[in-house]
């Protein structure tokens, strides 16, 4: 079967004619994949990208223009740049420097990210009104100080000194928790 009838088949969603394109070019993707990746990727990476490629072409057929060259080139050159992202991906990991085989993955900052996140929103419920409001619109939300003035009907001016003074009362209730950080 010619690619363009192929490619036709695939784009509605024919599992035979995919079945077709896996057994004609599987092994030649295999091979591309293991030329880039030899001696560095597992087998499992070559097989995960090799599975990758076909999967690109089903979930994404569209991506493949017959006119611009033969899907046999087309599976070729994915596999081909897939294999090289994953060939960054394993050198980059593998020149990261390791101390006492502890790798910082962010974990700790994140948990103390959300800790501090929950202490911010345990304190800010217990601002009274309109600064509650404001602080919310400001911070969670991202307002501006005029478009918060607009929507609650306050001047400008008053809407920015609730948001000093909301933060003010912040820091001073966070200083414990911050001063850990």
């Amino acid at each position: 079967m010619k690619d363009t009838e192929l490619h036709k088949k695939i784009k509605n969603r024919d599992t035979k004619a995919y079945d077709e394109i896996m057994n004609m070019y599987g092994k030649l993707v295999y091979k591309v994949v293991y030329g880039v990746i030899n001696g560095v990727g597992s087998r499992e990476d070559i097989e995960e990208i090799t599975s990758d490629v076909f999967i690109q072409l089903w979930m994404h057929p569209h991506k493949f223009n017959p006119e611009r060259g033969s899907l046999k080139t087309y599976l070729c050159l994915q596999a081909r740049s897939r294999a090289i992202d994953r060939l960054r991906k394993i050198k980059k990991i593998s020149n990261l420097p390791l101390e006492d085989d502890y790798v910082d993955d962010g974990f700790e900052e994140k948990l103390h990210q959300k800790y501090v996140m929950a202490e911010v929103y345990k304190h800010v419920a217990l601002f009274k009104e309109p600064s509650k409001e404001i602080f919310i619109l400001r911070f969670f939300y991202q307002l501006k100080p005029n478009e918060i003035a607009l929507k609650l009907s306050l001047p400008v001016k008053a809407v920015s000194n609730y948001i000093f003074q909301s933060k003010k009362q912040l820091r001073e209730k966070m200083k414990g928790v911050l001063d850990d950080y």
